[in-house]
């Protein structure tokens, strides 16, 4: 509940363009519904008071980590931040016996896009054409490849 506020924040500043401009529009109601949600997880990043970046997630089946956001505050980009929660995030599917991980992204988004890409998610089978968004999916690896590996200690220190 503490958390609802600053997340919601830092969702907005990064996001309410990218809803806005989209067919489905910007309902703050049902994206707090998301954040409120029994099952929703957390990982968050913060210094002082302030959030730098954070991750909700939730175990949707036996089989899937669907990714909810994944939001960096413009401050704390490119210092591997949103690369180091999907690391952890990708552990934690690995502990919890899950195979898949998905997540959603508008097709304008290019730099989230790219991101994941980066990162191994590729188009799933499931995503519509011809939508605003993308379903992508990835297959959680229990190897960490050495650019992560190094990417965590450099954040860690």
């Amino acid at each position: 509940k503490e958390l609802e506020r600053p997340c919601m924040k830092l969702f907005t500043e990064n996001m309410k363009e990218f809803y806005e401009s989209s067919s489905w529009g910007l309902d703050t109601g049902d994206k707090l519904a998301e954040l409120r949600h029994e099952n929703a997880k957390y990982l968050v990043v913060h210094e002082n008071d302030s959030i730098c970046a954070f991750c909700h997630f939730r175990f949707e089946d036996e089989e899937v980590l669907y990714i909810w956001e994944l939001q960096v505050s413009d401050e704390y980009r490119g210092i591997g931040l949103g690369r180091l929660l999907m690391s952890i995030v990708e552990k934690v599917a690995l502990s919890q016996g899950r195979t898949k991980m998905m997540l959603t992204v508008f097709t304008t988004n290019v730099g989230a896009r790219t991101f994941y890409k980066r990162l191994g998610f590729k188009s799933d089978r499931e995503s519509p054409r011809n939508a605003d968004y993308v379903i992508l999916f990835k297959l959680p690896q229990r190897k960490l490849r050495r650019s992560r590996i190094s990417v965590i200690k450099s954040v860690v220190k």
